[in-house]
């Protein structure tokens, strides 16, 4: 914060017009900030508006339904690869691509 200190040669109405700028100087700052504020606020909004909507679908049938089914999918696709990356590993341990005690 400022102070104010009065110059002799200043008149008092060139103190009010100092002063006069100074506050909408201030007031420019709230201006901006409450803007600032607001925007914030706005991205708070959707943001919690996303996540209600994510967990209304979670709660309905309809959206467990797509993620088992998503869930389902991506089994179905890596449980081959890790079975054939396990088995290559395997191979590359043992030299062997039987499981047991078959030496």
């Amino acid at each position: 914060m400022k102070t104010y200190r009065s110059n002799e040669e200043e008149t008092n109405e060139d103190r009010l017009n100092r002063l006069e700028e100074e506050l909408q100087e201030c007031r420019a700052k709230v201006n901006r900030s409450l803007t600032e504020f607001r925007e914030r606020l706005d991205t708070i909004q959707t943001q919690l508006t996303t996540l209600i909507e994510i967990a209304e679908a979670w709660n309905s049938w309809r959206g467990f339904a797509r993620v088992m089914s998503i869930v389902s999918t991506t089994i179905k696709t890596l449980a081959p690869i890790a079975l054939l990356i396990t088995a290559l590993v395997y191979f590359f341990k043992t030299g062997t691509w039987t499981w047991g005690s078959d030496k």
